[in-house]
C-alpha cells in the first residue's frame, strides 16, 4: 500500500483496501436505484455508520440524478 493511502487511513480511519474493493465492485456503473442504494449502504458500513432510510433514499436519488445529468 502506498504512503498516501496510509496517510488517508490514519486521518480518516477508513481501511483503504475496503474502500478500493467497494469502488471496484461498482466499476460497471450505477444504472438503477437498487445499485445506488447498495453503494450508499456499503459506504455507510465502510465508515462505520448506519444511515437512516430517508438519508439513504435521498443520497441514492441524488446519485441517479447526477448520472442522468452527465449523459
Amino acid at each position: 500500500m502506498t504512503d498516501l493511502f496510509r496517510q488517508i487511513e490514519k486521518k480518516t480511519g477508513i481501511d483503504m483496501r475496503r474502500a478500493s474493493k467497494l469502488a471496484n465492485s461498482f466499476k460497471g456503473g450505477i444504472h438503477d436505484e437498487y445499485t445506488a442504494r447498495q453503494v450508499v449502504k456499503h459506504g455507510g458500513k465502510l465508515i462505520g455508520k448506519r444511515l437512516p432510510r430517508q438519508t439513504e433514499e435521498r443520497i441514492a436519488r441524488k446519485i441517479l440524478e447526477k448520472r442522468r445529468d452527465h449523459r
